[in-house]
């Protein structure tokens, strides 16, 4: 992966969070990311940054709906907030990783 800056990155690294996200269940992918960046910081999510300065969360919930619908493991989307790397793939998986260790 790369970051906007061409900076490479990979989904290397510590696994610190790994949940599973139903965006047919009601709740936002927003409000996931956030609880499991917080399980993996061990931080409540609202002493998190929010998360809608790294992002627009409602394009967020809008690719996590469309993923969902080809439920394809290779689809994912990745991105860095609050210090950790952020994957979500298209089964809804919500892995949260170590990007220091990365």
């Amino acid at each position: 992966m790369m970051d906007e800056d061409g900076t490479e990155w990979s989904d290397g690294g510590t696994t610190l969070d790994r949940s599973v996200h139903d965006p047919a269940a009601g709740d936002s992918t927003g409000t996931a990311v956030a609880l499991a960046v917080g399980r993996a910081k061990d931080v409540p999510p609202t002493e998190l940054p929010q998360l809608e300065s790294a992002l627009d969360t409602d394009a967020l919930d809008r690719l996590t709906a469309s993923l969902a619908t080809r439920s394809d493991e290779q689809s994912r989307i990745s991105f860095r907030y609050a210090g950790v790397a952020v994957s979500i793939s298209g089964t809804g998986e919500i892995v949260v990783r170590d990007i220091e260790s990365a």
